[in-house]
């Protein structure tokens, strides 16, 4: 009886723990278009001014609230451990950007269109388009050796140096795969266990194909439709834990961010923000770190929009119950 109230009071704590509360933040507009959320909460940015064809880098830290100026280093994404990569424009042309141990970016003087994604492991996925045609590339920022990989457009790169994009989840063991046969998709990230987020709709025009719906896919699951909040819905990021945001038109046309885990399934965000400090809705949600900060897109009181970061924060009935949970551990160990 004592081991059963003991795994009651955890299992309660877990459950509540799913439907955690979040602070929000916004994020500084001179931060410009972000690009990329590490797990320790710095966000990268950049603006680009057409007049002068110029980019101008930033990062901020969230902890601390402080700006950086990257100056012509254009971030395109950060990895979970704080390392960047983006373009650098010089006299020769476009070039691929990483950061250095001490978080400086530096040129590796290598031709690159775009930069899509950058790993714990210093690994960089890159690609060109030369004659209209993607040519996609790993960087290894350790060892500067340069990969290419097969022509498919990938949005994301996972700790493993596996890809997922359009239609398709490449690994360097089994090559590319399709991620359905029966619908059309388009993969839009991943985590470190190969489940690949994304959009669906049916293959025709037809009214029984739309709206578009979110889903995820594994090679030992295959794909699962995760649904809609009312109307057009994508999956936007997922992290290690397997809990995943993303985009949903309500059913008045309205763009709401969600958060969806297999538990409590497909959440509207606007749910649960213990203070809305001036913002009317959050609209769109794009990536979800390690430590379940959130990073997205919304409007605020007075019509304006901007960028925002969810901060989690457990419940004072969460955190009270794993009190009481520790509590009855303690007992049943003190009498057995």
């Amino acid at each position: 009886m004592r081991r059963m109230s003991c795994v009651l009071a955890l299992s309660v704590c877990t459950i509540l723990y799913g439907q955690t509360k979040y602070t929000i933040t916004s994020i500084p507009t001179e931060m410009g278009q972000i690009s990329g959320l590490s797990d320790t909460g710095l966000v990268t940015g950049f603006s680009y001014d057409y007049s002068i064809n110029y980019f101008s880098g930033t990062i901020w830290n969230s902890t601390n609230n402080s700006f950086g100026d990257l100056g012509a280093y254009m971030p395109s994404c950060i990895s979970g451990n704080g390392k960047i990569a983006g373009v650098v424009e010089t006299g020769s042309g476009r070039h691929l950007f990483v950061s250095d141990e001490l978080g400086h970016p530096f040129d590796t003087g290598i031709t690159a269109r775009y930069v899509v994604g950058i790993n714990n492991t210093g690994q960089v996925l890159y690609y060109n388009y030369p004659n209209n045609t993607y040519s996609n590339y790993i960087y290894d920022s350790v060892t500067g050796s340069t990969q290419s990989i097969p022509s498919f457009q990938p949005y994301g790169i996972n700790n493993n140096g596996e890809l997922a994009g359009g239609d398709r989840f490449w690994s360097l063991q089994n090559g590319p795969q399709m991620i359905s046969t029966t619908v059309l998709v388009w993969a839009n990230a991943l985590n470190d266990s190969g489940t690949v987020v994304g959009t669906w709709r049916g293959c025709d025009l037809s009214p029984s194909s739309f709206p578009y719906k979110a889903f995820t896919w594994s090679q030992s699951q295959g794909f699962t439709n995760i649904g809609t909040l009312g109307d057009n819905c994508s999956a936007m990021g997922i992290n290690n834990m397997g809990t995943i945001v993303g985009r949903s038109e309500m059913p008045n046309y309205d763009m709401h961010a969600w958060i969806y885990n297999s538990d409590t399934g497909m959440l509207d965000l606007n749910r649960f923000l213990l203070n809305a400090n001036g913002w009317q809705c959050l609209n769109e949600a794009y990536y979800i770190n390690e430590n379940g900060q959130i990073l997205g897109w919304g409007t605020k009181n007075d019509g304006s929009c901007g960028y925002f970061l969810l901060t989690p924060v457990p419940e004072p009935a969460t955190m009270l119950l794993f009190g009481i949970g520790g509590l009855l551990y303690k007992k049943y160990n003190n009498l057995t």
